[in-house]
């Protein structure tokens, strides 16, 4: 990298206000959809995904096993969501939507749409795009350094 983009990215605060800004909106979503982030995008996905297991969630959601864990027993006691033992393997555990989890999906459904109208309101499509372009960009960067277990030595390299 030559040393002119080199000091730009050690000095820029891009990913910081990502976060600050990431932190508020979840915030701003949860008031506005009456639902937590994490159970909203378990209760999103299981009603694309009907009957999908719990190792299928965490791994849609690039989060630990305990995380998904917590979040499904959350939803089970909240009676949105069912376990049940896979019938044909007995170590995957299969998470099914109750009737009341989706009639909360379908009302969230509403009020998530409305959240983002006003959310992005202001914003074109194509700076959004651009916008998705660089996360996912970002993303695949992360995951990169994740599976090759980048120490701390590479990463500043």
């Amino acid at each position: 990298m030559d040393e002119p983009h080199a000091l730009y990215y050690e000095r820029t605060t891009a990913l910081i206000q990502m976060l600050r800004t990431s932190n508020l909106t979840l915030g701003v979503f949860e008031k506005a959809t009456g639902v937590h982030i994490a159970h909203w995008r378990v209760l999103a996905f299981l009603s694309q995904h009907p009957d999908c297991t719990q190792k299928e969630l965490k791994d849609a959601h690039r989060v630990d096993p305990a995380s998904i864990t917590r979040t499904v027993k959350s939803l089970e006691r909240d009676g949105l969501v069912v376990r049940r033992a896979d019938p044909k393997d007995n170590r995957l555990t299969r998470v099914i939507l109750t009737p009341a989890g989706e009639k909360l999906v379908a009302e969230v459904s509403v009020r998530r749409k409305a959240y983002l109208r006003w959310a992005l309101r202001g914003i074109e499509p194509a700076d959004i795009e651009v916008f998705e372009g660089v996360l996912k960009k970002l993303e695949s960067n992360a995951l990169t350094m994740s599976s090759r277990k980048v120490r701390k030595a590479e990463a500043s390299t």
